[in-house]
């Protein structure tokens, strides 16, 4: 912000009547210091004025003169909450309450977004579908401390708590999934953990800040519970959801921390095994009661306390086979943290997929999709989950995956991937007309995927028998695109003797494929066997005829399938 004022002079900004505001909760909590240490400053507003924004323009532009303003202890206005704005057209966040009464002693959130004030469950509900009407099929529900979660219905006024709002969400026709953050462990329950067993649309995903592991520590952070308490939360937790997936907050260095208390936190997290963990070192925010404690750890004994803990939750997450990275955040702990596993869950997810166990990878990339921010980001992931079905010839899936990021990720490199996906999707239906479309897109633009489309229009033109036309693309590629990767593949494709044959079977056992070739050959069919590398193994083949046409494949594919023989024509 200190830069893009500085970019004009006075006279430069008066003339642009350019307005410069700060809104939210550093506005609110920073106050009048922000002045201070930004002159060019126009106005502040807190959270819940953003409503009063263009008043408070108007305001500057009449009166030429500065405008604070700073929230009250009032929720805002409902048209703020309800907004047609999406991150895309399938995920959205709801707000269901605003602001703290928590006071944790290190937590800025109190003192800048207020007292804790809940929406009412009709108008949360009424956001949803609304939503939902717009397409969205997945819905995060947010809140610093969500599980306190209490309103009272309009319709017959009894108490609505959150619970209660979860199993109305459930029942929200046409959403798919949803979840939530953040909890707080007091307010943890088992009714709770089995609305999270019951629930079909609810993910098992729990984040359940911990904080630290010594019940001395918990106190000075007036966390309101021990580790005892948490310890047998969690264990209810894991016998309720066997299934469930579990994260925490940690924070090493508060002041006063000894290494005994340290010792209770690094004990408490070897012992419960968090899926994943998100490991802060202490620094005093504005306002709070910790700022007012002497920041007795020195620096380099947090940097090695974090660390110690990092590498210990590393080798956690490698035992439970998760492959999570554990990220590091020295942010500005305001209002709540949206926490972000997604480049350790990406990663996880591709290392499945180079290892064939695709669902496995479409499973971890789907759990990714709730930390991924961004629209490149999830983009990332649904290609991935798009390429993972196809695998597994789930071909409708498939296309639905590949239809949403054509639709919306115009902008995007991906995109390009999308459409030759689309291609394959049909490719492997068995309709390659419609496969060459999506193909020609890609080969007659400027995309970097040139090279693959034209790979990809030679095996159609072989699948569609016309050997003439896949013989040019065959040029087309080497001629364009020579040091390719998919030139040098083309090379074992253009031997100028290009025919059809028929295969009918596949043996790891080369006396099993001569035999069907025999067998065959007394038939009257001219049978081979060829080989195939398969690394450090070989597969053999049985195949018949070498045909200048797919009709004269077909007519001797029809003979053999008469006889019962399995068949498959190639290319």
């Amino acid at each position: 912000m200190g830069a893009l004022l500085k970019t004009k002079s006075e006279e430069q900004r008066a003339k642009s009547r350019k307005i410069y505001g700060i809104v939210g909760c550093s506005a609110q909590s920073l106050k009048q210091e922000l002045f201070k240490r930004l002159p060019e400053l126009d106005f502040i507003a807190g959270p819940s004025e953003i409503s009063r924004i263009p008043k408070i323009i108007d305001e500057i532009r009449k009166k030429q003169k500065r405008v604070s303003a700073l929230s009250q202890e009032k929720a805002r206005p409902e048209k703020l909450y309800a907004s047609s704005y999406t991150e895309d057209k399938k995920h959205a966040y709801v707000n269901i309450s605003e602001g703290c009464d928590n006071y944790c002693s290190y937590c800025v959130v109190p003192y800048a977004r207020g007292h804790l004030r809940h929406r009412k469950a009709e108008n949360i509900l009424k956001e949803i579908k609304k939503l939902v009407s717009l397409g969205v099929k997945d819905v995060m529900l947010l809140g610093q401390n969500v599980n306190s979660y209490e309103s009272r219905a309009a319709s017959h006024g009894l108490r609505v708590n959150f619970v209660d709002l979860l199993k109305m969400v459930n029942d929200i026709e046409g959403l798919e999934n949803f979840s939530f953050v953040t909890s707080h462990p007091k307010d943890a329950s088992i009714k709770l953990f089995e609305a999270m067993r019951d629930l079909p649309k609810l993910k098992k995903y729990l984040h359940l800040p911990i904080q630290s592991g010594s019940d001395r520590i918990l106190r000075l952070m007036n966390r309101g519970y021990t580790s005892g308490r948490y310890r047998k939360l969690v264990s209810e937790y894991r016998k309720i959801v066997p299934q469930g997936s579990l994260a925490t907050d940690i924070i090493v260095g508060f002041p006063g921390e000894s290494d005994a208390d340290f010792k209770a936190t690094y004990d408490l997290l070897k012992a419960v095994k968090f899926n994943s963990a998100y490991i802060f070192k202490y620094s005093p925010r504005p306002n709070t009661k910790a700022a007012e404690m002497p920041d007795s750890v020195p620096k380099e004994v947090k940097e090695e306390r974090h660390k110690i803990l990092l590498d210990m939750q590393k080798n956690i997450s490698r035992s439970l086979k998760s492959f999570l990275l554990i990220f590091l955040f020295t942010i500005f702990y305001s209002l709540f943290t949206i926490h972000c596993s997604y480049a350790a869950s990406l990663k996880s997810a591709e290392k499945l997929f180079l290892e064939s166990n695709y669902e496995a990878a479409i499973r971890d990339a789907n759990e990714a999709l709730n930390s991924a921010r961004t629209m490149s980001r999830r983009s990332e992931l649904k290609y991935l989950m798009a390429v993972c079905h196809l695998k597994i010839n789930d071909l409708e899936k498939a296309e639905e995956l590949f239809g949403e990021l054509i639709e919306i990720c115009t902008t995007f490199p991906i995109c390009d991937k999308a459409i030759l996906g689309m291609g394959d999707v049909y490719f492997a239906k068995g309709d390659y007309d419609k496969a060459a479309e999506f193909y020609l897109q890609i080969k007659n633009s400027e995309s970097e995927f040139r090279p693959s489309a034209l790979y990809k229009l030679i095996h159609t033109s072989f699948k569609k028998g016309d050997l003439a036309q896949g013989k040019a693309y065959i040029a087309e590629l080497k001629k364009n695109f020579p040091k390719s990767a998919e030139a040098h593949m083309a090379d074992a494709l253009d031997t100028g003797d290009l025919f059809f044959t028929v295969q009918v079977g596949a043996f790891a056992n080369k006396a099993n494929a001569q035999k069907l070739a025999d067998e065959l050959s007394d038939k009257g069919f001219d049978a081979y066997v060829e080989s195939f590398d398969k690394g450090i193994t070989s597969l053999y083949r049985v195949r018949v005829g070498k045909f200048s046409s797919r009709e004269e494949a077909e007519a001797v594919e029809s003979r053999l399938s008469e006889q019962d023989y399995p068949t498959k024509i190639f290319p």
